[in-house]
């Protein structure tokens, strides 16, 4: 069985390869860039395109609705998404694509993790105290609130990552705790 992950990379590299032969890759890029965040930030929209007992054709009514604005290439695409069945994986498929092109583009993803928010300046600090980026190239900043880390950062560069939180290093000493106690 493929990952979701997966899935989601063959959508948006099938995404990637139309809306480069439409010669239309920065307006799908705009466009999948907003699928993302309101997939993200809307609860209600995403449990609305999850729910296995809302019919297909409701959710790309609603869908086509909230999309009005955007290119065909998009319209098609989140048509083509929930008439699969795959809405769940149509914010993953989105992010996908949007990390496809940035890419392509040479611009790096930083994901920097924290539980509360972070002032810009501290977020360029921690950034730029990091071995994991590259300094030549630009980079995007996609920053992600999860009060469950309790205190610190997780600094995520493509497969690399700095774990500094609180959580990490609570569970570190609750691991070490078990193995000498024994």
């Amino acid at each position: 069985m493929m990952s979701d992950n997966k899935i989601a990379q063959r959508y948006a590299g099938g995404l990637f390869n139309l809306a480069k032969e439409l010669n239309n890759v920065d307006i799908v890029f705009k466009e999948m860039e907003s699928i993302v965040r309101l997939f993200y930030d809307s609860k209600e929209f995403r449990c609305f395109i999850e729910s296995p007992l809302i019919d297909k054709k409701k959710k790309i009514s609603v869908a086509e609705a909230i999309f009005s604005g955007f290119s065909k290439t998009s319209l098609d695409f989140v048509r083509l998404i929930i008439s699969n069945g795959r809405g769940s994986a149509l914010g993953n498929m989105a992010k996908a694509y949007v990390h496809n092109v940035n890419k392509r583009k040479g611009i790096q993803t930083v994901v920097l993790t924290s539980a509360v928010a972070l002032d810009r300046k501290v977020s360029e600090d921690i950034i730029r105290s990091s071995q994991l980026l590259n300094k030549e190239a630009s980079f995007r900043l996609e920053t992600v609130i999860n009060p469950d880390i309790l205190g610190g950062y997780i600094l995520r560069v493509g497969d690399q990552q700095i774990d500094t939180s609180v959580r990490s290093q609570l569970d570190k000493i609750k691991k070490d705790f078990h193995l000498h106690s024994r």
